[in-house]
């Protein structure tokens, strides 16, 4: 059996991610209290926002 297919039959996710999410963010964000990273985190949810907002603004452009 593979990891693959353990994933399935098992639930939930058998490796790290190699992303993080806005919700993870989010919450990373409210654990951290440094000003260093508090920083950080408002880069990264502006990032989001931006990207949301390319997306949305070229949709026609995947048709």
């Amino acid at each position: 059996m593979t990891s693959r297919e353990n994933d399935s039959t098992h639930g939930g996710r058998r490796y790290m991610p190699y992303v993080f999410t806005e919700q993870g963010i989010a919450m990373l964000s409210a654990v951290l209290k440094s000003d260093i990273v508090v920083d950080v985190s408002i880069k990264i949810m502006d990032a989001f926002v931006k990207m949301g907002n390319f997306l949305l603004s070229n949709r026609d452009m995947k048709k």
